[in-house]
C-alpha cells in the first residue's frame, strides 16, 4: 500500500471508532440503551477495528519528509 492509501484507510478507521463512540454515549442516554447481543456485538467490532488501525499504523512510515533533522546527542 502506498502512503496516501494508508492514510485514507486509517481516517475511515478513524472515522468508525469515533461513529462507535458516538452510537454509544447517544445509546447510554436513552431508556431501552444496549441489549445484550448489540454489546457483543459492538464490542467484537470496535476490537476488530482497533487490530485493524493498529495494523495499518505500522505500515506508515517513522519520518516524514518535512520534518526537522535534529542530531541526537548529548546536550
Amino acid at each position: 500500500m502506498r502512503v496516501a492509501q494508508l492514510t485514507t484507510a486509517l481516517a475511515t478507521v478513524q472515522h468508525a471508532l469515533a461513529w462507535m463512540r458516538w452510537d454509544a454515549l447517544a445509546r447510554v442516554r436513552t431508556p431501552d440503551g444496549f441489549s445484550h447481543e448489540l454489546h457483543h456485538e459492538r464490542a467484537s467490532q470496535h476490537r476488530a477495528l482497533l487490530v485493524e488501525q493498529w495494523r495499518l499504523q505500522q505500515w506508515l512510515p517513522m519520518v516524514a519528509a518535512n520534518d526537522s533533522h535534529h542530531s541526537t546527542g548529548a546536550a
